[in-house]
C-alpha cells in the first residue's frame, strides 16, 4: 500500500521488468494498485509469462532517438530503471544497459516524472571492475547532467530471493556445509531480500520530494553485515560450516583464461579478473539510516529468514 492511501493509482514505466528484480517489482506495484508499463527489448522473452496479469507491454529499444521510447515514457507518471548487465568482458559489454540505456531514458523525461535508478553497491568501488565502473557511470548520467526531472539512486547490496539464479547456488553449497571463498577471513558482506528491496523502491516513489537527487545504499539491516561465522549461523544454524580457501592467484588465472575464451567464442562471462576483485573486496556493507530517516522504510527479512524460506521445500 502507498504511504498515502488516498493517492490515485499511477502508471509506472518499468525498464528491466523481465529480470529477477523487475519481475518481483512488477508484482509489488500491481498488488498495490499501480499500473505497470513494462518496456522490453523483445516480446519473445520467456520471462514475460512470469509477469503478473494486467501488465502493459511495449517493445522498444533504449535509444534516445527512438520515437517509440519517447511515446512510451510520455505515458508514465514515474519511471523505474531496473535493467542491467552483470556479465561481460569489458566496459563496452556493460555500457549498453548500465550507461547508455540510462542516458537514453533520462534524456526523454520531464519535470513531472520521478526517476528511480536501481544501481549497485559496486558503484561505490568503481575502480574494481568494468561492471562497477559501468554502474558508477550510469549514476553520473543523473548526477552530472542538467536534468529537469527528480531522480533517486538506490544501491542495494547482494540481492537474493525467489527467482534469483546467481546467489542461490552459492547458498545451496553453503547449506551443505562448505563456504568457498578467495577473500580474507575478515571479509564482511551485506545482503538484501528482493522483497525488501522492492518495498524500498516503492518507498522512494512515495517519498520522492524527500529523497530526490540523492543516492542511498540498502541492505537487510544487520549491523556490520555478515562475517563467516554469521553466515554459518544464518544458513546452517547449530551446525558447522567448513571454509574452503580458494587461492586468489589460482582464481585469477582461471578468470584470465575465461576472459580469453569468452572473447574467442563470443560469450558473456561471469568470472573475470574484475569479478575476482569484487569477490575479494574486504567489505560490502550498506547503510539504511539515511533512507529510513527520509521514508520510514525498514527491511523485514534477514538472511536466516530469507534463506529458510528459499529452501523450505528441502
Amino acid at each position: 500500500m502507498r504511504a498515502d492511501a488516498s493517492l490515485p493509482p499511477r502508471k509506472i514505466a518499468l525498464i528491466g521488468a523481465t529480470g529477477f528484480i523487475g519481475r518481483r517489482l512488477a508484482a509489488h506495484l500491481t498488488n498495490r494498485g499501480d499500473v505497470v508499463l513494462a518496456l522490453v527489448r523483445s516480446r519473445q522473452s520467456p520471462h514475460l509469462a512470469q509477469l503478473p496479469p494486467g501488465i502493459l507491454i511495449r517493445e522498444v529499444r533504449l535509444d534516445a532517438d527512438n520515437p517509440a521510447l519517447a511515446d512510451a515514457l510520455a505515458e508514465a507518471d514515474a519511471v523505474i530503471y531496473a535493467a542491467g548487465s552483470v556479465r561481460g568482458c569489458g566496459l563496452n559489454d556493460f555500457s549498453p544497459a548500465n550507461v547508455r540505456g540510462v542516458a537514453a531514458v533520462a534524456g526523454l523525461l520531464s519535470a513531472r516524472q520521478p526517476f528511480v535508478l536501481l544501481s549497485s553497491l559496486a558503484a561505490s568501488q568503481a575502480d574494481l571492475s568494468p561492471y562497477a565502473a559501468s554502474k558508477r557511470l550510469g549514476e553520473r548520467v543523473l548526477e552530472s547532467a542538467d536534468q529537469v526531472f527528480p531522480w533517486t539512486i538506490l544501491r542495494p547490496t547482494a540481492v537474493y530471493g525467489p527467482g534469483d539464479r546467481e546467489l542461490l547456488p552459492v547458498f545451496s553449497f553453503m547449506r551443505r556445509g562448505f563456504f568457498a571463498t578467495p577473500a580474507g577471513p575478515g571479509q564482511r558482506l551485506s545482503f538484501i531480500h528482493v522483497d525488501d528491496l522492492c518495498r524500498g523502491i516503492l518507498a522512494a516513489l512515495d517519498h520522492f520530494p524527500a529523497v530526490s537527487n540523492q543516492t542511498y545504499s540498502l541492505d537487510d539491516g544487520t549491523p556490520r553485515g555478515y562475517d563467516r561465522s554469521a553466515l554459518a549461523m544464518s544458513l546452517r544454524p547449530g551446525r558447522r560450516m567448513r571454509t574452503v580457501r580458494v587461492p586468489r592467484p589460482a582464481l585469477s588465472a582461471i578468470a584470465q583464461l575465461n576472459l580469453r575464451l569468452a572473447k574467442l567464442f563470443r560469450y558473456a562471462p561471469m568470472l573475470t579478473p574484475g569479478k575476482v576483485n569484487e569477490l575479494t573486496h574486504p567489505s560490502w556493507l550498506g547503510d539504511n539510516g539515511p533512507f529510513t530517516a527520509k521514508t520510514g522504510w525498514r527491511p523485514e527479512i534477514d538472511l536466516a529468514q530469507g534463506t529458510r524460506a528459499l529452501f523450505a521445500k528441502e
